[in-house]
């Protein structure tokens, strides 16, 4: 600022509102700052520098070792910054008069105004601002406040820096751990801060919540959640809103009864009253008070007259003064609407007779001693939780819609947030006739997301109303203030304070990017279409094209996919809901399975692969086929009934996977999948948590996906090292003849570890990971913000380009038949051996899939974007939304159905594990050996009958869990459920009851709304559970709650709450 003029943006400003201050302030220079993700305003930033209106520049932090706070800076494109310096030339000096800042403040129309703050005044505003506050050399401040808000320029860097006293700032945004954690173990410790009552009552919560940890103990804070001792603050400043008394006491309380020193200002002055030195507890002192002016001349004036009133009376407040603002930026029209000559009753002599005013819209009353108290706003700005509304912001957007006749915006008061916006609406005539008023909030909503009006401002309260019902003045005009009142919206009676909240950083809604979820739903049901073509269809039938299914590379994917998901909703409502699904499937197994395998068909022996009589009798296809059979489990060979109940057991469970299959029959072919997803899932708080500690850290992430790839390179490559050349079986000689069953040798350790390998659960849980970095990847990256995103569809088009060229070449070798003599290009010489272990080739078969897993997780990562043909295709409406439903009824479905058209089409046949298992001990047997082209018969099968099965057994099933529930643990018949309790509390916070699949903005809860959202919760559910706003963290929608609330209220039963 002291060479020029500086215009900080807030890293959350849309492109849109980012451009529309560029082309107020006309900036030279753009600098954007490594590490900061801002995709609005780099979006506008380079906009702009293409335009060759300004330079942009990039600024890279140096070592912190080196000279910490000192950045580097480059001019994009350049690999270092020019100097523009000239021996003997003028030194670059922004004069006192001169513009140091630039600040875009809320106004009285929609559009931003521009606030340039002068050199001087800024300065001089910095000297006040330490001096009232009797700040010395040896105080340390911690910074706070962002540093594009006059909040944190001012009151935290500048008043400081004039006090030659010390600065010690975080790294991350507000969070109230981090908060107590500087507080307590910086060095030197912070000895003040100032801030805003949003952040003073999270902060005050959090240390009331965690009294009883350890950690807090050791800091000095005592049982009671009071920290009189452990910190070195002496006082604690409070801007931007107004700090109501309660809070404020518990503020003073849990410090330790340390003074509180609330203060008054804007944007256009900072600061314009704080308590003097000597009386800054006006808890105590003036209860309610913001001070005394401090750096301007400070008049209550009349708003029709503006003329003075008398000391006592309310009116609204005028200020006048050389570090005022002289006038906003370009914009005559603000400037009548907000300065005045205000004429004093003095000597016509006095310096003080006659001055310009500037009305800052609060209205407010000064005591006999010169005190200044506010009252509440005057004008139509709203302040919530220190962010400024115009309704003009809101109003405007609004009324453009076909169904608003009149929108009014005004204030409604609020414990929370100091104030919220409310939103009266008057429907027109071209609104649908009897729309129920929770429809049109949801279109509104909708309609201000469209407009890019910023969720924060968007009304919390809403009311559609006739036109006869709204105040007005006596000129028709719209009454605003008060409004609140007449419409019935009361404050909230919800007290911040009064839960065990987690911090606010933590239960802000995230920003999330745009993830096109149709392209990904389409691609899961590529996918299983791929299982079922490994399962349907005879190999010689299938011809080339049965070389595929040596290249199962579909089923990391399929992990890959649920990590990438990440939701609460897809792993538990989602998850939860397909149990019903899976019971009905294992009914239909098992009842499958007694077709082949009873008692009287039971052989008491065992073998770890297939036998020469398992199709024919004595092995020969002349002699006809043998009649159905089954034999035991590898645990229990000899009993029928011991392995049909441990195999029962281990399905409804969800267990089959190493070591416990050895307990099972392969009763469900593929639902070893299944168990291995509840193993992902019991994985998911812990990996979830642990990455939102990394959450936008695209440097360390893209460094954790590269070393999560090497790992599985590295565990595939070892894998196969080791095995390769592993022998037995003796089912053939080296010329490829066959031997006799007398020569064969018990294969029972390779399969023992071919399989156990195949079904440890977590080398699969690796790609379930690989997902979940490369979901936070995405968020970081953000590819869909840029003006390049389109390069993520040409990503997506190569990596499918390449699966279908490597495909192409698997086909392209051939009809692979047991033929010794023939060599395979595209299969290792040790995977390329019929005539010995199979189980070896079968794990080939695997490793070569899972070696894809980079090509994959960036074909995923690409096609989310929704760019690209592919994409297109995939996201098209007959498959994204009409059969990808289906995927996982597929799945489930497609082997009893197999086995079904198998035996309607093949009379007198059955196709069953026993009599097609494969030469090495697998969970599946070989294909169903139809023709190729009845693969698509039965695919549409599967389709429809689990369409069937959606419609009819799932309700019946879903009845039936829930009957054996209330059987086994009762019911309440007054107890409230998840769903009502939360609507009922977002309404009560909101005024509209929302839709289960409306978003969290659409609900109007922003960031801090969460914590009291929580207690609510709480409060309402007759049962006793624990859970802070940062569990509501990653919830979209109201569903998502839902879920988020009943795995805690799951969670406290098992800890038998």
């Amino acid at each position: 600022m002291a060479q020029a003029t500086a215009a900080p943006l807030a890293p959350s400003t849309t492109e849109h509102d980012a451009m529309d201050l560029l082309e107020q302030f006309q900036p030279k220079h753009l600098i954007l700052f490594d590490g900061i993700e801002n995709p609005g305003v780099e979006a506008a930033f380079k906009k702009i520098a293409a335009s060759g209106r300004a330079t942009l520049h990039r600024a890279i932090i140096r070592e912190a070792q080196e000279k910490p706070g000192m950045f580097d800076y480059t001019i994009s494109g350049s690999s270092e910054l020019s100097s523009s310096w000239v021996p003997g030339g003028t030194p670059l000096q922004n004069p006192v008069d001169g513009v140091a800042l630039l600040l875009g403040t809320s106004g009285t129309t929609s559009r931003p105004k521009g606030v340039p703050i002068r050199h001087g005044a800024i300065v001089q505003n910095g000297h006040i601002l330490g001096s009232s506050i009797g700040l010395t050399e040896n105080d340390v401040c911690y910074s706070i406040m962002p540093l594009f808000h006059i909040g944190g320029i001012s009151a935290s860097i500048l008043c400081s820096i004039c006090a030659g006293a010390a600065i010690c700032c975080d790294n991350e945004a507000y969070n109230p751990e981090n908060m107590v954690d500087a507080l307590a173990t910086s060095n030197p410790q912070p000895t003040w801060y100032s801030s805003v009552p949003t952040i003073h009552n999270a902060t005050v919560s959090y240390i009331k919540s965690m009294a009883s940890d350890a950690k807090m103990k050791s800091y000095g804070v005592n049982e009671d959640g009071v920290w009189k001792s452990g910190h070195s603050l002496r006082f604690i400043r409070s801007g931007a809103a107004a700090l109501l008394g309660p809070d404020a006491l518990a503020l003073s309380s849990t410090y330790g009864n340390i003074p509180i020193i609330p203060t008054y200002s804007m944007s256009e002055q900072m600061p314009i009253s704080q308590p003097l030195q000597g009386k800054m507890d006006m808890i105590s002192d003036k209860p309610g008070s913001v001070g005394a002016p401090v750096a301007t001349s400070l008049a209550i004036v009349n708003s029709a007259t503006l003329s003075p009133v008398p000391f006592g009376s309310e009116g609204e407040i005028a200020i006048c003064g050389e570090n005022v603002i002289h006038h906003y930026l370009n914009n005559k029209e603000a400037d009548a609407k907000t300065y005045f000559e205000l004429t004093l009753p003095l000597d016509a002599g006095s310096p003080f007779q006659r001055g310009r005013f500037f009305l800052t819209g609060d209205v407010g009353v000064i005591d006999n001693d010169g005190y200044l108290t506010l009252k509440g706003r005057n004008k139509e700005l709203i302040k919530k939780g220190g962010e400024q509304v115009s309704p003009f912001e809101i109003e405007e957007p609004i009324i453009s819609h076909p169904w608003i006749e009149v929108a009014v915006c005004f204030a409604v008061p609020s414990k929370l947030y100091g104030e919220e916006v409310g939103l009266a609406l008057v429907l027109s005539s071209a609104a649908p006739s009897g729309v129920e008023d929770s429809v049109v909030l949801k279109e509104m909503r909708d309609f201000l997301k469209m407009r890019n009006v910023s969720p924060m401002k968007w009304p919390t309260k809403w009311k559609v109303v006739a036109d006869e019902e709204l105040p007005k003045t006596k000129s028709k005009k719209y009454i605003r203030v008060g409004l609140s009142k007449v419409l019935g919206f009361e404050e909230d009676s919800e007290d911040i304070l009064d839960g065990d909240e987690d911090d606010l950083q933590k239960s802000a809604p995230k920003n999330n990017t745009f993830i096109d979820w149709a392209v990904i739903s389409g691609f899961r049901f590529v996918l299983a279409c791929y299982v079922m073509f490994m399962h349907i269809g005879s190999n010689s039938s299938w011809g080339a094209f049965n070389n595929l299914r040596g290249w199962p590379w579909h089923v990391h994917v399929f992990f890959t996919l649920g990590g990438f998901s990440l939701k609460f909703k897809y792993f538990m409502a989602r998850f939860m809901a397909m149990y019903p699904m899976y019971l009905v499937a294992l009914l239909f197994v098992f009842i499958n399975l007694f077709v082949a395998c009873r008692p009287s068909t039971f052989r008491s022996t065992f073998h770890w692969d297939s036998q020469p009589d398992d199709l024919f009798i004595d092995g020969e296809e002349v002699n006809g086929y043998s009649e159905l059979f089954c034999e035991g489990t590898p645990a229990t060979p000899n009993s029928y009934w011991a392995s049909l109940f441990l195999s029962l057991a281990v399905y409804l469970l969800g267990i089959a996977i190493t070591p416990v299959w050895v307990l099972n029959w392969w009763v469900g072919y593929y639902f070893w999948f299944s168990a291995m997803y509840y193993q992902c899932l019991m994985l998911f708080p812990v990996m979830y948590n642990k990455m939102t500690t990394w959450r936008g850290n695209k440097k360390f992430l893209t460094k954790l996906m590269i070393l999560l790839q090497g790992l599985n390179v590295f565990i595939v490559v070892l894998t196969w090292t080791l095995f390769e050349h592993y022998s037995g079986y003796s089912h053939y000689e080296e010329d490829g003849s066959k031997n006799t069953t007398e020569k064969f040798t018990d294969g029972r350790i390779g399969n023992w570890i071919g399989l156990g390998w195949y079904l440890f659960s977590p080398f699969w849980m690796l790609y379930f990971v690989m997902g979940a970095c490369a979901a936070f990847l995405y968020d970081a990256v953000r590819p869909t913000e840029t003006s390049k995103s389109y390069i993520m569809g040409y990503i997506a088009d190569s990596c499918t380009l390449v699966m279908l060229a490597w495909s192409i070449a698997i086909i392209c070798q051939g009809n692979v038949t047991y033929d010794a003599t023939r060599t395979w290009n595209l299969r290792p010489g040790t995977a390329d051996n019929f005539t010995d272990v199979a189980i070896v080739n079968r794990l080939w078969d695997n490793i070569c899939g899972r070696l894809v897993a980079p090509i994959t997780t960036l074909w995923i990562f690409a096609l989310a974007t929704g760019e690209g043909v592919t994409a297109s295709i995939l996201r098209s409406t007959t498959l994204s939304e009409s059969i990808a439903p289906h995927a996982y009824n597929c799945f489930l479905f497609h082997q009893p159905v197999s086995q079904w058209y198998y035996a309607a089409t093949r009379p007198g046949l059955w196709w069953d594990w026993w009599q097609y298992r494969k030469t090495m001990y697998w969970f599946s047997p070989g294909p169903c050996p139809v023709e190729w082209y009845e693969y698509f018969y039965v695919v549409m099968l599967t389709v429809g009958f689990s369409t069937l099965m959606n419609i009819t057994a799932e309700p019946i099933m879903a009845a039936v869990i829930g009957f054996i529930k209330e059987l086994l643990l009762g019911n309440d018949e007054d107890e409230v459920t998840v769903e009502e309790a939360l609507v009922f509390a977002i309404e009560d916070m909101t005024g509209f009851a929302p839709e289960l699949d409306w978003t969290l903005d659409q609900c109007g809860l922003s960031s801090v709304g969460l914590p009291q959202l929580a207690n609510r919760i709480k409060n309402a559910m007759p049962k006793k559970f624990n859970m802070t706003a940062g569990q509501l963290s990653d919830a979209k929608t109201v569903g998502d709650i839902c879920d988020v609330v009943k795995k805690a209220i799951a969670q406290a039963e098992a800890d038998g709450i």
